[in-house]
Protein backbone atom coordinates (compact mmCIF):
# COMPACT_ATOMS: atom_id res chain seq x y z
CA UNK A 1 0.00 0.00 0.00
CA UNK A 2 1.61 3.53 -1.29
CA UNK A 3 1.78 6.05 1.47
CA UNK A 4 -0.40 8.25 -0.18
CA UNK A 5 -3.01 5.40 0.50
CA UNK A 6 -2.31 4.79 4.08
CA UNK A 7 -2.52 9.20 4.75
CA UNK A 8 -5.78 9.10 2.92
CA UNK A 9 -7.16 5.92 5.17
CA UNK A 10 -5.58 7.54 8.30
CA UNK A 11 -7.63 10.89 7.75
CA UNK A 12 -10.80 9.20 6.59
CA UNK A 13 -10.64 6.99 9.69
CA UNK A 14 -9.92 10.58 11.66
CA UNK A 15 -12.87 12.00 10.07
CA UNK A 16 -15.05 9.08 10.80
CA UNK A 17 -13.78 9.09 14.66
CA UNK A 18 -14.25 13.04 14.81
CA UNK A 19 -17.94 12.64 13.31
CA UNK A 20 -18.92 9.88 15.81
CA UNK A 21 -17.67 12.00 18.87
CA UNK A 22 -19.60 15.00 17.39
CA UNK A 23 -22.94 13.11 16.74
CA UNK A 24 -22.50 11.91 20.84
CA UNK A 25 -22.45 14.93 21.78
CA UNK A 26 -25.27 16.39 19.51
CA UNK A 27 -27.36 13.73 20.90
CA UNK A 28 -25.91 14.19 24.83
CA UNK A 29 -27.04 17.98 24.26
CA UNK A 30 -30.24 17.20 22.51
CA UNK A 31 -30.80 14.54 25.60
CA UNK A 32 -30.50 16.99 27.74
CA UNK A 33 -32.22 20.16 26.49
CA UNK A 34 -35.20 18.04 25.63
CA UNK A 35 -35.51 17.01 29.80
CA UNK A 36 -35.17 20.71 30.77
CA UNK A 37 -38.16 21.31 28.47
CA UNK A 38 -39.94 18.64 29.68
CA UNK A 39 -39.00 19.39 32.90
CA UNK A 40 -39.99 23.05 32.76
CA UNK A 41 -43.29 22.26 30.95
CA UNK A 42 -44.20 20.10 34.15
CA UNK A 43 -43.58 22.51 36.62
CA UNK A 44 -45.65 25.28 34.26
CA UNK A 45 -48.40 22.30 34.21
CA UNK A 46 -48.36 21.93 37.89
CA UNK A 47 -48.93 25.89 38.23
CA UNK A 48 -51.37 26.24 35.49
CA UNK A 49 -53.30 23.34 37.69
CA UNK A 50 -52.91 25.49 40.77
CA UNK A 51 -54.61 28.56 39.23
CA UNK A 52 -57.19 26.75 37.37
CA UNK A 53 -58.14 23.87 40.03
CA UNK A 54 -60.72 26.65 41.93
CA UNK A 55 -62.75 27.29 38.47
CA UNK A 56 -63.01 24.50 37.14
CA UNK A 57 -64.40 22.75 40.14
CA UNK A 58 -66.66 25.87 40.84
CA UNK A 59 -67.21 27.02 36.94
CA UNK A 60 -67.12 30.25 38.11
CA UNK A 61 -65.40 33.19 35.61
CA UNK A 62 -63.10 30.56 33.95
CA UNK A 63 -62.42 31.69 30.28
CA UNK A 64 -61.18 34.69 32.16
CA UNK A 65 -58.94 32.57 34.64
CA UNK A 66 -57.71 30.91 31.50
CA UNK A 67 -56.90 33.65 29.33
CA UNK A 68 -54.80 34.96 32.76
CA UNK A 69 -53.12 31.18 33.03
CA UNK A 70 -52.08 31.05 29.27
CA UNK A 71 -50.52 34.57 29.40
CA UNK A 72 -48.80 33.44 32.41
CA UNK A 73 -47.96 29.73 31.97
CA UNK A 74 -48.39 29.36 28.05
CA UNK A 75 -50.84 27.94 25.72
CA UNK A 76 -49.70 24.15 26.08
CA UNK A 77 -49.42 23.65 29.39
CA UNK A 78 -53.63 24.94 30.03
CA UNK A 79 -54.76 23.50 27.41
CA UNK A 80 -53.17 20.49 29.13
CA UNK A 81 -54.50 20.46 32.14
CA UNK A 82 -58.09 21.78 30.49
CA UNK A 83 -58.00 18.76 28.18
CA UNK A 84 -57.27 16.38 31.70
CA UNK A 85 -59.71 17.79 33.50
CA UNK A 86 -62.67 17.41 31.02
CA UNK A 87 -62.34 13.77 30.62
CA UNK A 88 -63.05 12.98 34.43
CA UNK A 89 -65.99 15.60 34.60
CA UNK A 90 -69.28 15.65 33.09
CA UNK A 91 -72.22 17.93 32.83
CA UNK A 92 -72.32 21.79 32.64
CA UNK A 93 -68.89 21.93 34.34
CA UNK A 94 -67.75 19.92 31.16
CA UNK A 95 -69.22 22.29 28.85
CA UNK A 96 -67.53 25.33 30.66
CA UNK A 97 -64.23 23.47 30.61
CA UNK A 98 -64.77 23.51 26.59
CA UNK A 99 -65.82 26.94 26.01
CA UNK A 100 -62.89 27.50 27.78
CA UNK A 101 -60.14 25.71 25.42
CA UNK A 102 -62.19 27.41 22.72
CA UNK A 103 -61.60 30.91 24.07
CA UNK A 104 -58.28 30.18 23.88
CA UNK A 105 -58.52 29.03 20.77
CA UNK A 106 -56.80 25.30 21.42
CA UNK A 107 -60.01 23.77 19.23
CA UNK A 108 -59.43 25.83 16.53
CA UNK A 109 -55.78 25.14 16.58
CA UNK A 110 -56.31 21.44 16.82
CA UNK A 111 -58.65 21.61 13.53
CA UNK A 112 -55.98 23.22 11.89
CA UNK A 113 -53.38 20.66 12.87
CA UNK A 114 -55.40 17.88 11.97
CA UNK A 115 -55.17 18.96 8.17
CA UNK A 116 -51.25 18.52 8.63
CA UNK A 117 -49.54 16.60 6.38
CA UNK A 118 -47.93 14.60 8.80
CA UNK A 119 -49.78 11.89 10.12
CA UNK A 120 -48.11 12.18 13.49
CA UNK A 121 -49.48 15.76 14.02
CA UNK A 122 -52.79 14.71 12.79
CA UNK A 123 -53.22 11.81 14.99
CA UNK A 124 -52.05 13.99 18.04
CA UNK A 125 -54.26 16.59 16.92
CA UNK A 126 -57.18 14.33 16.63
CA UNK A 127 -56.90 12.79 19.71
CA UNK A 128 -56.81 15.91 21.59
CA UNK A 129 -59.96 17.06 19.90
CA UNK A 130 -61.06 13.99 21.36
CA UNK A 131 -60.54 15.30 24.79
CA UNK A 132 -62.41 18.69 24.52
CA UNK A 133 -65.98 18.30 23.46
CA UNK A 134 -68.13 20.14 22.00
CA UNK A 135 -69.75 20.93 18.36
CA UNK A 136 -66.66 21.82 16.79
CA UNK A 137 -64.20 19.39 18.09
CA UNK A 138 -67.35 16.98 17.27
CA UNK A 139 -67.26 18.34 13.20
CA UNK A 140 -63.34 18.42 13.27
CA UNK A 141 -63.39 14.28 14.46
CA UNK A 142 -66.28 13.32 11.74
CA UNK A 143 -64.03 14.97 9.19
CA UNK A 144 -61.53 12.98 10.25
CA UNK A 145 -63.09 9.51 9.98
CA UNK A 146 -61.60 10.36 5.50
CA UNK A 147 -58.39 10.64 6.61
CA UNK A 148 -56.00 8.27 4.67
CA UNK A 149 -54.34 7.01 7.45
CA UNK A 150 -56.02 4.50 9.82
CA UNK A 151 -54.35 5.44 13.05
CA UNK A 152 -55.82 8.82 12.67
CA UNK A 153 -59.11 7.22 11.72
CA UNK A 154 -59.59 5.14 14.92
CA UNK A 155 -58.43 8.12 16.96
CA UNK A 156 -60.92 10.23 15.24
CA UNK A 157 -63.52 6.89 16.45
CA UNK A 158 -62.36 7.16 19.68
CA UNK A 159 -62.83 10.67 20.37
CA UNK A 160 -66.62 10.43 18.99
CA UNK A 161 -67.60 7.20 21.32
CA UNK A 162 -66.24 9.83 23.95
CA UNK A 163 -68.56 12.38 23.07
CA UNK A 164 -71.42 10.47 24.11
CA UNK A 165 -73.81 11.98 22.22
CA UNK A 166 -75.82 9.70 20.09
CA UNK A 167 -75.14 10.98 16.41
CA UNK A 168 -71.60 10.67 16.92
CA UNK A 169 -71.67 7.48 18.50
CA UNK A 170 -73.17 6.38 15.20
CA UNK A 171 -71.09 8.28 13.09
CA UNK A 172 -68.11 6.15 15.12
CA UNK A 173 -69.82 2.89 14.21
CA UNK A 174 -70.54 2.95 10.97
CA UNK A 175 -67.14 4.01 10.38
CA UNK A 176 -66.31 1.12 11.94
CA UNK A 177 -68.05 -1.18 9.89
CA UNK A 178 -67.45 0.31 7.10
CA UNK A 179 -63.49 -0.27 7.51
CA UNK A 180 -62.45 -3.99 7.17
CA UNK A 181 -60.32 -4.20 10.65
CA UNK A 182 -58.22 -7.39 11.31
CA UNK A 183 -56.72 -6.96 14.07
CA UNK A 184 -58.46 -8.59 17.08
CA UNK A 185 -57.16 -6.55 19.91
CA UNK A 186 -58.60 -3.13 18.18
CA UNK A 187 -61.81 -4.02 16.80
CA UNK A 188 -61.89 -5.71 20.94
CA UNK A 189 -60.96 -2.27 22.18
CA UNK A 190 -63.78 -0.57 20.21
CA UNK A 191 -66.13 -2.46 21.25
CA UNK A 192 -64.93 -2.13 24.94
CA UNK A 193 -64.94 1.70 24.67
CA UNK A 194 -68.34 1.34 23.05
CA UNK A 195 -69.46 -0.51 25.85
CA UNK A 196 -68.23 1.98 28.15
CA UNK A 197 -69.74 4.91 27.27
CA UNK A 198 -72.86 4.13 25.78
CA UNK A 199 -74.03 0.50 27.04
CA UNK A 200 -77.42 1.30 26.03
CA UNK A 201 -76.47 1.98 22.33
CA UNK A 202 -74.88 -1.21 22.09
CA UNK A 203 -77.62 -3.29 23.52
CA UNK A 204 -80.11 -1.52 20.90
CA UNK A 205 -77.62 -2.28 18.15
CA UNK A 206 -77.81 -5.93 19.08
CA UNK A 207 -81.02 -5.57 19.18
CA UNK A 208 -81.33 -4.49 15.55
CA UNK A 209 -79.46 -7.59 15.23
CA UNK A 210 -77.11 -6.12 12.33
CA UNK A 211 -73.76 -7.08 13.22
CA UNK A 212 -72.18 -10.65 12.34
CA UNK A 213 -71.75 -12.93 14.94
CA UNK A 214 -68.30 -12.25 15.30
CA UNK A 215 -68.97 -8.68 15.99
CA UNK A 216 -71.73 -9.51 18.37
CA UNK A 217 -69.54 -11.86 20.15
CA UNK A 218 -67.44 -8.67 20.77
CA UNK A 219 -70.09 -6.64 21.86
CA UNK A 220 -71.43 -9.24 24.18
CA UNK A 221 -67.71 -9.47 25.89
CA UNK A 222 -67.35 -5.81 26.01
CA UNK A 223 -70.60 -5.39 27.61
CA UNK A 224 -69.97 -8.07 29.85
CA UNK A 225 -66.80 -6.47 31.52
CA UNK A 226 -68.90 -3.22 31.57
CA UNK A 227 -71.60 -5.16 33.52
CA UNK A 228 -74.17 -4.38 32.00
CA UNK A 229 -77.31 -5.74 32.53
CA UNK A 230 -79.54 -4.04 29.99
CA UNK A 231 -77.87 -7.06 27.83
CA UNK A 232 -78.75 -9.72 29.60
CA UNK A 233 -81.96 -10.26 27.25
CA UNK A 234 -79.80 -10.09 23.98
CA UNK A 235 -77.48 -12.93 25.75
CA UNK A 236 -80.02 -15.13 26.61
CA UNK A 237 -81.32 -14.87 23.01
CA UNK A 238 -77.94 -15.99 21.73
CA UNK A 239 -77.62 -19.18 23.51
CA UNK A 240 -79.25 -20.91 21.09
CA UNK A 241 -77.42 -18.59 18.61
CA UNK A 242 -76.53 -20.77 15.19
CA UNK A 243 -72.67 -19.71 15.78
CA UNK A 244 -70.79 -21.57 18.89
CA UNK A 245 -68.40 -19.02 19.79
CA UNK A 246 -71.39 -16.50 20.13
CA UNK A 247 -72.94 -19.10 22.11
CA UNK A 248 -70.41 -19.65 24.36
CA UNK A 249 -69.73 -15.73 24.63
CA UNK A 250 -73.90 -15.58 25.97
CA UNK A 251 -73.14 -18.52 28.20
CA UNK A 252 -69.78 -16.28 29.90
CA UNK A 253 -71.63 -13.46 29.84
CA UNK A 254 -74.75 -14.46 31.72
CA UNK A 255 -72.57 -16.34 33.97
CA UNK A 256 -70.71 -13.16 35.04
CA UNK A 257 -73.73 -11.08 35.50
CA UNK A 258 -75.15 -13.85 37.40
CA UNK A 259 -78.51 -14.11 35.77
CA UNK A 260 -80.41 -16.79 37.82
CA UNK A 261 -82.77 -17.71 35.00
CA UNK A 262 -80.59 -18.66 32.63
CA UNK A 263 -79.47 -21.47 34.62
CA UNK A 264 -81.39 -24.43 32.84
CA UNK A 265 -80.65 -23.14 29.61
CA UNK A 266 -76.48 -23.34 30.46
CA UNK A 267 -77.88 -27.15 31.91
CA UNK A 268 -78.50 -28.02 28.07
CA UNK A 269 -75.39 -26.20 26.88
CA UNK A 270 -73.28 -28.85 28.75
CA UNK A 271 -74.17 -30.95 26.07
CA UNK A 272 -73.90 -28.88 23.17
CA UNK A 273 -71.61 -30.34 20.29
CA UNK A 274 -68.50 -27.29 20.93
CA UNK A 275 -66.72 -28.21 23.77
CA UNK A 276 -65.55 -24.43 24.91
CA UNK A 277 -69.54 -23.58 24.37
CA UNK A 278 -69.49 -26.67 27.23
CA UNK A 279 -66.79 -25.43 28.97
CA UNK A 280 -68.40 -21.78 28.92
CA UNK A 281 -72.13 -23.42 30.44
CA UNK A 282 -70.16 -25.42 33.20
CA UNK A 283 -67.79 -22.15 33.93
CA UNK A 284 -71.33 -19.96 33.92
CA UNK A 285 -73.12 -22.25 36.89
CA UNK A 286 -70.55 -21.73 38.87
CA UNK A 287 -72.03 -18.32 40.34
CA UNK A 288 -75.41 -19.91 39.85
CA UNK A 289 -77.97 -21.04 41.94
CA UNK A 290 -77.71 -25.33 41.75
CA UNK A 291 -80.76 -27.70 41.98
CA UNK A 292 -80.14 -31.85 42.17
CA UNK A 293 -80.69 -31.36 38.61
CA UNK A 294 -77.91 -28.72 37.81
CA UNK A 295 -75.58 -30.63 40.14
CA UNK A 296 -76.19 -34.20 38.48
CA UNK A 297 -75.70 -32.14 34.83
CA UNK A 298 -72.50 -31.17 36.22
CA UNK A 299 -71.39 -34.66 37.71
CA UNK A 300 -71.88 -35.99 34.16
CA UNK A 301 -69.48 -33.34 32.97
CA UNK A 302 -66.74 -34.85 34.93
CA UNK A 303 -66.67 -37.46 31.96
CA UNK A 304 -66.57 -35.17 29.41
CA UNK A 305 -64.31 -35.93 26.32
CA UNK A 306 -62.27 -32.03 26.86
CA UNK A 307 -60.22 -31.57 29.72
CA UNK A 308 -61.54 -28.12 30.04
CA UNK A 309 -65.62 -28.99 30.45
CA UNK A 310 -63.62 -31.49 33.36
CA UNK A 311 -62.22 -29.26 35.24
CA UNK A 312 -64.48 -26.39 34.99
CA UNK A 313 -67.51 -28.42 35.98
CA UNK A 314 -64.95 -29.53 39.00
CA UNK A 315 -64.54 -26.52 39.79
CA UNK A 316 -67.92 -24.98 39.52
CA UNK A 317 -68.72 -28.13 41.99
CA UNK A 318 -66.26 -26.84 44.17
CA UNK A 319 -67.65 -23.73 45.06
CA UNK A 320 -70.89 -25.89 45.94
CA UNK A 321 -70.01 -26.98 49.59
CA UNK A 322 -71.00 -30.31 50.78
CA UNK A 323 -73.65 -31.15 47.85
CA UNK A 324 -70.66 -30.60 45.51
CA UNK A 325 -68.17 -32.50 47.32
CA UNK A 326 -70.12 -35.83 47.44
CA UNK A 327 -70.14 -35.80 43.36
CA UNK A 328 -66.46 -35.10 43.50
CA UNK A 329 -65.82 -37.13 45.98
CA UNK A 330 -67.92 -40.27 43.89
CA UNK A 331 -65.98 -38.93 41.13
CA UNK A 332 -62.46 -39.59 42.80
CA UNK A 333 -64.09 -43.14 43.96
CA UNK A 334 -64.63 -43.88 40.29
CA UNK A 335 -63.52 -46.01 37.31
CA UNK A 336 -62.50 -43.01 34.92
CA UNK A 337 -59.13 -41.56 35.63
CA UNK A 338 -59.88 -38.36 33.90
CA UNK A 339 -62.45 -37.35 35.99
CA UNK A 340 -60.97 -38.57 39.42
CA UNK A 341 -58.22 -36.06 38.61
CA UNK A 342 -60.66 -33.01 37.66
CA UNK A 343 -62.18 -33.59 41.00
CA UNK A 344 -58.72 -34.06 42.55
CA UNK A 345 -57.57 -31.16 41.17
CA UNK A 346 -60.95 -29.10 42.24
CA UNK A 347 -60.63 -29.96 45.69
CA UNK A 348 -56.63 -29.29 46.63
CA UNK A 349 -57.75 -25.52 46.20
CA UNK A 350 -60.03 -26.05 48.70
CA UNK A 351 -59.29 -26.20 52.46
CA UNK A 352 -61.75 -28.41 54.06
CA UNK A 353 -60.24 -31.52 56.30
CA UNK A 354 -62.41 -34.18 55.24
CA UNK A 355 -62.44 -33.56 52.07
CA UNK A 356 -58.60 -33.33 51.47
CA UNK A 357 -57.89 -36.79 54.05
CA UNK A 358 -60.39 -38.43 51.42
CA UNK A 359 -58.50 -37.27 48.05
CA UNK A 360 -55.19 -38.08 50.27
CA UNK A 361 -56.55 -41.49 50.58
CA UNK A 362 -57.95 -42.01 46.87
CA UNK A 363 -54.42 -41.22 45.65
CA UNK A 364 -53.16 -44.08 48.06
CA UNK A 365 -55.36 -46.51 47.88
CA UNK A 366 -53.04 -49.41 48.69
CA UNK A 367 -52.32 -47.92 52.09
CA UNK A 368 -54.41 -48.50 55.04
CA UNK A 369 -56.48 -45.55 57.17
CA UNK A 370 -53.80 -43.12 58.91
CA UNK A 371 -54.24 -43.35 62.98
CA UNK A 372 -52.43 -40.58 65.63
Amino acid sequence: MSSSAITHLAIGTLALGLLALVSCIALVIHHAVSEALHRRRARRTDEALVLLVGPIISGDDLCAVTAEAVRRFGRGPVAEVLRRARIDIAGERADGITAALDSMGEIDRLRRRARSRSATRRRTAVRHLGECGGDGARDALAEALGDREWEVRRAARDGLLADRRRESIRAALESYLAEPATNLGWRRSFYARFALVAPDQLCELLRETTLGASEEKLALEALGHARAEAAIPEARARLAAEDSELRASAARFLGKLRDHESAPSLVRLLDDPEWFVRAAAARGLENLPKTADVLDALGRSLNDESWWVRSNAARTLSREAEPGFEILRRAIDGDDAYARDAALAALATVRVTTVHRRAETAERPGEGAATC
